[in-house]
């Protein structure tokens, strides 16, 4: 098998040697994404040189959609004749974009961050945005660097830094990215804002902000010791002072 690498946007040819006998009269390429799906590429569409010895398929700006495998076919009047199967990879392609955590729990007034990881073979990451989705808007909001009250939202840090969390901004929040081959979002990420504050995490290593029972029990049961130790000190002071009242 042969096998030829093109990065994203560049130009490659594939080369197939004939050897006929009698000349060949028809030559054309067949390209195999899957075994359900083979498509025919003829000489009219302009990809094709033929010589008397060979053929070439020129590629003039490789894409995603051209990594494949190819065939180069020869027609004579005795019939058929396949080249040997060529392997076409094409190096970059659209961000891979990713979220690390599907639900984020904050309070009203703190910062959080919303984590967001991209991959990008070869090609550069032109721009970052984020597309956030409330109950209040019908249509998506997007943010984009340099947004007061934000940081982050770039090629080299694309996560999401809100400084100070309101209610209003509650909602579903997906990190996209962009490059010349095109744009890709991450699952969405939940943000849910509180009132109380908690900090804690869940099993998943999600941030959680909230005021647990428990935790409104033990400061109860320490003012109920305290408030104990104080009606104890004042019994004691009273019942020295009547002592020394009396005493000859």
């Amino acid at each position: 098998m042969i096998e030829y690498t093109v990065d994203y946007g560049k130009e490659v040819k594939l080369d197939c040697e004939i050897l006929s006998t009698p000349l060949h009269n028809e030559v054309y390429w067949v390209k195999t994404i899957t075994s359900n799906d083979t498509r025919k590429i003829t000489s009219s569409s302009r990809m094709i040189n033929i010589t008397p010895n060979g053929s070439t398929l020129n590629i003039k700006e490789a894409r995603s959609s051209d990594a494949a495998k190819y065939r180069c076919v020869a027609v004579n009047s005795v019939g058929e004749g396949y080249s040997s199967e060529i392997t076409l990879i094409v190096r970059g392609g659209i961000p891979i974009v990713k979220r690390t955590h599907e639900k984020y729990k904050t309070a009203k007034g703190y910062s959080v961050t919303i984590n967001c990881m991209i991959e990008s073979e070869i090609l550069k990451i032109q721009t970052v945005y984020w597309k956030v989705y409330t109950s209040r808007t019908a249509k998506p909001h997007l943010i984009r660097n340099g947004e007061v009250g934000i940081d982050g939202v770039n090629a080299n840090y694309p996560s999401l830094i809100i400084n100070e969390v309101s209610v209003s901004m509650e909602g579903e929040y997906r990190c996209c990215a962009i490059n010349i081959a095109g744009d890709a979002c991450a699952l969405p990420s939940n943000l849910i804002v509180e009132p109380i504050l908690d900090q804690s995490q869940d099993e998943n290593g999600n941030t959680s902000v909230e005021m647990t029972e428990s935790v409104v029990g033990i400061i109860g049961g320490i003012l109920a010791i305290i408030g104990t130790l104080i009606m104890a000190y004042k019994k004691r002071n009273a019942f020295t002072c009547k002592e020394d009242k009396y005493t000859v």
